[in-house]
């Protein structure tokens, strides 16, 4: 870790006090907000990602319909990290402070380690052969196994391919060796990428941007979207076109909450989720090339091609057996046998 856990633990505890703030705000207090047999009166929706970002448009596009659809008093959307990084999202979630949140794929190795290979970068090039993934047998089992930590996978959309970004050019693939590049705290992600010769560093996403300012760290990948609302352009010169992974989110509920919804509201909410997730895919596939776009002419990066699956195809199935043993092997064949 590298010198996360202050900045960390002042977000836990400012975002309880915020959890708290609200709780008290309602006329009836928290016996009436989370009474086991009690409707709702108001629900907060959680992210770490910037104001503008992808998932904090969608989460503004869903607060008033759902205040609209659950005959809520208010809906507060608590985004860029002040209550926290995903996994504090995913605890509270889990401990009923929170009723929502947006999250990536870190939900997985936090909630069910046990599938965490389906994330691995350079896995899939496309956006299909994810929806294939999630819509089979498979991603019915994982979802069924996230349900029983206490949190529901409403929906899921993509926010489009992850880019590497650089202080230095990256032209090919002997050139990431210690490159200290920062990663998700992912098992799979940094056994893949140290795999490549890369030095990973794990820094909190909210503090990211003073990572690479102070030289921290050298690199980092992301989505274009999220490049752009973050800024990274003003500490990174280039953007390696590398698309090694289809970037997901999910818009997630605390199983406590839906408990204390009637069968058809949580039948409306899914649906409402469901649709303002295919809206966001939908925006990602028209954007993500207009982001790019941005980024090399508003942005100032210089763009560099650089495809790195043949290499990482020789490797995965490595890190998959150094992480999961013959399970690991055994989930990763199941992974690439989704037609």
């Amino acid at each position: 870790m590298v010198g996360t856990e202050g900045p960390r633990n002042m977000a836990i505890f400012f975002g309880r006090v915020f959890a708290i703030i609200l709780l008290l705000a309602s006329p009836l207090g928290a016996t009436a907000l989370y009474g086991q047999n009690s409707a709702p009166e108001q629900v907060v929706i959680a992210h770490m990602f910037a104001a503008g970002s992808p998932p904090d448009q969608l989460a503004n596009q869903l607060a008033p319909e759902l205040k609209k659809i659950l005959s809520l008093k208010r809906v507060t959307v608590a985004g860029g990290a002040r209550l926290g990084d995903e996994r504090d999202n995913l605890r509270q979630l889990q401990q009923d402070e929170i009723e929502l949140a947006i999250v990536g794929t870190l939900i997985f190795s936090y909630l069910t380690p046990e599938y965490r290979l389906i994330v691995t970068p350079f896995l899939h090039r496309t956006l299909e052969q994810v929806q294939a993934l999630y819509t089979s047998s498979l991603g019915d089992e994982i979802r069924a196994r996230v349900r029983q930590q206490g949190v529901e996978i409403l929906g899921w959309y993509c926010i489009g391919q992850r880019l590497l970004t650089a202080n230095r050019p990256i032209i090919a693939p002997q050139q990431l060796r210690g490159l200290k590049l920062r990663l998700p705290p992912d098992p799979a992600w940094q056994a893949t990428w140290h795999a490549l010769g890369t030095a990973p560093r794990i820094i909190a996403f909210p503090q990211l941007y003073d990572a690479l300012k102070q030289g921290e760290v050298e690199a980092q990948e992301n989505p274009a979207s999220l490049i752009r609302a973050k800024k990274f352009y003003q500490v990174q010169r280039y953007l390696m076109l590398t698309k090694h992974l289809v970037q997901t989110q999910f818009v997630v509920v605390s199983n406590r909450f839906m408990q204390r919804l009637t069968p058809g509201q949580q039948q409306q909410l899914r649906q409402l989720v469901k649709g303002y997730a295919q809206q966001a895919c939908d925006r990602t596939r028209k954007n993500q090339q207009s982001d790019i776009q941005w980024l090399t002419t508003h942005g100032g990066m210089q763009a560099i091609e650089l495809d790195l699956f043949p290499q990482a195809e020789q490797i995965l199935p490595h890190v998959a057996r150094s992480l999961d043993g013959d399970a690991g092997v055994a989930l990763f064949k199941r992974i690439k046998e989704i037609p």
